[in-house]
């Protein structure tokens, strides 16, 4: 399967997940998406809060966004453990 068609799946199945949701009148969607451009489209239209995990979003009205920094928290995880006596040969 290329590429075109796992992102065009991926935004069907999105498109399905976020209608279910709808439909059950949640108070707001916690949304880890692997397409902003879909997700944003297909949210746009939503009055409840969507707070976007780890993708940088324009935030405005009910969209926000929580990041980290993927390289350092990676940087910290391997001094913690190297300080910890593991080197990678045990």
């Amino acid at each position: 399967m290329d590429k075109t068609k796992i992102k065009d799946h991926n935004a069907v199945q999105e498109e399905k997940f976020l209608n279910v949701l709808k439909s059950r009148m949640v108070d707001g969607i916690i949304y880890v998406s692997s397409d902003y451009a879909t997700s944003n489209k297909l949210l746009a239209d939503l009055s409840i809060p969507v707070v976007f995990i780890d993708r940088k979003i324009e935030k405005g009205g009910n969209m926000g966004s929580v990041q980290i920094d993927n390289y350092q928290a990676m940087k910290e995880v391997a001094e913690y453990i190297s300080k910890k006596g593991c080197n990678g040969s045990d």
